[in-house]
């Protein structure tokens, strides 16, 4: 799913420029994305690729500024501009994420927990900072590798969730940097507009003591709902979407809210 593969990828260059030595590269999560690219190139999801590819192609020239600078003797400033998509993040040993208790995710660091259903598999954990990460959980191993792109393709009764916490500036490729509730919905109306072929109207519902956003989208073989919770004022939020086979929606509603009303 788009927005899945989008955080990761705002995140790598971040977490390189606080490197010692900037000529060290791990490229392993960043030829990863492009082999995911050239499959959704050959599956017919060609903007997907594209996506990846810019990434890509920005983060490798990001990286060789970095390396040419610091050979050079001076330092060569990451500036993230608004719509950037930078690189892959890397994950590491230590950015796992374990399972405490069946059916609670605790994030490694202390970004969130989660409850979901006991008997799903969850990825590896992708952890940004102390506070920020990525996480998707699916009913089975299958599912889970089918929702890894942004358009998938699912069966009857197949199911998964993402959960994503980040700042806005992470959240809306530096679009926004400090934002209202209503202002990071506005965000992923606009950017599901252009990806997505079905979406509905972005509205606001109350989960437990949370006013949280809700957005309906879909494609061709696939139903999803995204809910946006505001986690501290104008600088954290959650996303957590709801992957579905299609017209199966009403089904995923019930778990998808279960996971908004425990996350912590």
């Amino acid at each position: 799913m788009v927005i899945l593969i989008a955080f990761p990828l705002m995140a790598q260059t971040r977490v390189l420029a606080q490197q010692n030595d900037p000529c060290q590269f791990n490229l392993s999560q960043l030829i990863a994305g492009l082999v995911e690219a050239q499959a959704a190139a050959s599956s017919g999801q060609p903007q997907g690729a594209l996506t990846v590819m810019r990434a890509a192609a920005e983060a490798l020239t990001i990286l060789a500024d970095q390396c040419e600078a610091s050979l050079a003797g001076t330092s060569a400033a990451v500036t993230p501009q608004a719509g950037d998509i930078t690189s892959v993040a890397e994950v590491t040993p230590e950015a796992t994420a374990f399972i405490a208790v069946p059916g609670v995710f605790v994030a490694e660091g202390g970004a969130f927990t989660v409850n979901y259903p006991e008997t799903w598999v969850t990825s590896d954990y992708l952890a940004i900072s102390d506070s920020e990460g990525a996480l998707t959980l699916a009913d089975s191993e299958d599912t889970l590798s089918a929702i890894s792109v942004q358009s998938p393709v699912l069966a009857a009764g197949q199911q998964g969730l993402q959960v994503i916490i980040g700042t806005p500036d992470n959240l809306t490729n530096f679009e926004l940097n400090q934002a209202s509730l209503d202002q990071m919905l506005a965000y992923f109306v606009g950017t599901f507009e252009r990806t997505y072929p079905e979406l509905g109207e972005a509205t606001t519902v109350v989960i437990g003591d949370r006013t949280v956003g809700r957005l309906e989208f879909g494609g061709d073989a696939f139903d999803a709902v995204l809910y946006l919770v505001e986690l501290e004022a104008q600088s954290r939020f959650a996303v957590i979407a709801g992957i579905g086979a299609k017209g199966e929606r009403d089904a995923l509603i019930p778990i998808v809210e279960s996971a908004v009303l425990t996350l912590r």
